[in-house]
């Protein structure tokens, strides 16, 4: 499956045009650092020119302090009888007695910005990125502004290349920030290329995809987060439900449920075989209404020919009912087999049995969904009690339409 993505960038449009935005949001974001003498040390300013003066007064005595400095610039901006000379002298100070201060990063970036300066306006941003919380985002969100640009491209292809523990938290945020799927899919990939892509990005990026065939790429990126012992069903994670560990998105994905909430109960279990424990699944019903789904699993196969099969071991009290798994194309959303398409065969002593059936998956279906169903269409409120076990699913390709 091709996994690559295209270049995102588009050459050296936009620049001119997109730095007054930059500007605009860098700007913002400085102002809210900017803090008076007064404010600093308790207080609220009376007077532009009597803060111009009080700070003037402490900064003769101390003239080291990084925070009156500032205060000086940004009071200094906005007074009409201030030399703009002074306000930029006052932030070189700022920013020489305190390089690493969060607000003095600000400074830097929006100093750069404003003089096109992309690249060093980055360094600094990069460096405000390092520090946790809302310093973080907003510097992320400055990054972002810039997204359209060589640059920002390039920037983060440097972040892969280093395995800058960044690249991490900015695929985060930018799934849940950025304004285009490919934006967050193009990051998302740097990230998992150096192994810095977690669970946590992959689902929100599928909460973002959807069945859209952008879930194709996903589903390539998830498959790269693997261990090679977790592809032994190639078409279906975990179908035997040995492996402990979840690897969401497309895994399995189980209701515990309530008793007397939820109509039943779902959980992994075993049983004790001669040399080994088997682990399956088991789902409860309690006689109530089914009001979630026990279970639920997403997979991606391409167009063409397949089977499905499973054993099942069933205690229900209405087994006329059929219940076992069916599988959807996830949008779409339409049936593609399910239980009356269904044969049963006798597998052991234990009462399991092995369910086998076809179907095929049509162009225009990227993502197809594992549900719980049954022959009837209103089972969920027919208030089904006893128990079901499932087991060793399995997916396998019969060939092209």
């Amino acid at each position: 499956m091709n996994t690559a993505f295209p270049p995102r960038s588009g050459g050296r449009f936009g620049q001119a045009l997109l730095l007054p935005v930059s500007l605009a949001l860098l700007a913002t974001l400085v102002t809210l650092t900017f803090l008076t003498l007064n404010e600093v040390r308790s207080g609220a300013p009376k007077s532009r020119e009597t803060d111009l003066s009080a700070i003037r007064a402490f900064l003769a005595s101390s003239p080291f302090d990084g925070a009156a400095h500032r205060a000086l610039a940004y009071l200094g901006l906005r007074s009409t009888d201030f030399s703009p000379r002074l306000a930029t002298a006052s932030l070189d100070s700022a920013i020489f007695l305190a390089p690493h201060d969060p607000q003095s990063l600000r400074l830097t970036a929006y100093r750069h910005f404003q003089n096109g300066r992309i690249e060093p306006a980055l360094d600094a941003v990069q460096r405000l990125a390092g520090i946790d919380g809302d310093e973080q985002a907003n510097a992320f969100t400055a990054l972002d502004s810039v997204s359209a640009l060589p640059v920002w491209e390039s920037r983060i292809t440097k972040w892969a290349d280093e395995k800058n523990p960044l690249l991490a938290s900015y695929a985060s945020w930018n799934c849940n920030n950025a304004t285009t799927l490919p934006t967050k899919l193009w990051v998302a990939t740097q990230a998992s290329r150096v192994k810095l892509l977690s669970s946590t990005v992959l689902e929100c990026l599928f909460a973002k995809v959807g069945g859209n065939e952008e879930i194709v790429a996903l589903h390539a990126l998830w498959l790269e987060t693997l261990p090679q012992t977790a592809l032994e069903f190639p078409y279906l994670y975990n179908g035997n439900f040995e492996i402990r560990d979840a690897a969401p998105p497309f895994s399995w994905k189980l209701s515990a449920g309530g008793e007397y909430r939820d109509g039943h109960s779902t959980k992994l279990t075993g049983e004790k075989l001669e040399a080994s424990v088997n682990r399956f699944l088991q789902i409860d019903f309690n006689g109530k209404p089914v009001k979630t789904d026990p279970l639920v699993n997403h997979t991606v196969l391409a167009a063409g020919n397949y089977t499905f099969s499973y054993r099942i071991r069933d205690a229900v009290s209405n087994p006329t009912l059929k219940i076992g798994l069916a599988i959807d194309c996830a949008a779409p959303a339409r049936r593609l087999a399910g239980p009356p398409e269904q044969s049963d065969s006798i597998e052991d002593g234990r009462g399991w049995r092995r369910r086998t059936f076809s179907f095929q998956v049509p162009e225009n279906c990227f993502a197809q969904r594992i549900v719980l169903d049954s022959t009837a269409r209103n089972w969920r409120t027919l208030g089904i009690s006893g128990r079901l076990s499932i087991d060793d699913v399995v997916i396998a390709n019969t060939g092209m339409q």
